[in-house]
């Protein structure tokens, strides 16, 4: 077992506590927005962390500047540590958060299944660079698009379409959409999609019967 370092949980202004003159993170604008967007839609669901710093008993933060900033009222964790300790938590916390690997799949579907005005507040907590690299690992154009992500010149002529489905109707859906993967590569069909290639062949083939 973890040694626990909490020692309690309180609520104080936010002008009670004080900023780590060690703290090393910037905090942009871009970044603030997406915090803004939580907080607006949602509240506040995660305390400010913070200690009392052994040179003159005072409040410190370690974890939670961004949301700091905002002012107000904050839930905040006190943990018992020394400087040392806090230092190293300062130095490491943040960042092995960011460390954490991202299935670009399934962030798109847990994305997919906010209602539209949510996923666009979502679409703040990422940069340009990042929404980037998942439609490129997922080939979901019309993903960045509900987040817009991309500018208007970039949309055209790609379209979302959406359909309800049964269970059983959704498995049918996937079983073809393999077969029709795996009747070959998909050759200058200017999409990256490859569920939507899929479809487009399927429904190819079928009007060429019809």
């Amino acid at each position: 077992m973890y040694r626990n370092r909490i020692t309690e949980h309180i609520i104080i202004d936010s002008a009670e506590l004080r900023r780590n003159p060690r703290n090393f993170r910037g905090h942009p604008e871009s970044q603030m927005v997406g915090i803004r967007s939580l907080l607006g839609r949602v509240g506040i669901v995660k305390s400010l962390t913070a200690f009392y710093a052994p040179d003159d008993g005072l409040l410190t933060l370690i974890d939670g500047h961004a949301r700091w900033q905002e002012g107000g009222m904050w839930p905040v964790e006190v943990v018992d540590l020394d400087q040392e300790e806090a230092d190293l938590t300062l130095a490491m916390l943040d960042r092995t958060s960011a460390q954490a690997e991202i299935d670009p799949d399934a962030l798109m579907a847990l994305l997919d299944s906010l209602p539209s005005a949510a996923r666009q507040s979502a679409g703040a907590a990422w940069s340009d660079d990042e929404l980037a690299a998942i439609i490129r690992d997922t080939g979901s154009v019309a993903w960045a698009d509900a987040l817009g992500a991309l500018p208007d010149g970039d949309r055209a002529p790609f379209q979302q379409m959406t359909f309800t489905l049964s269970d059983e109707q959704a498995e049918q859906v996937k079983a073809a959409l393999d077969r029709a993967r795996r009747i070959g590569p998909f050759v200058d069909t200017g999409n990256e999609n490859g569920n939507g290639d899929a479809l487009a062949r399927i429904c190819e083939v079928f009007n060429g019967q019809s």
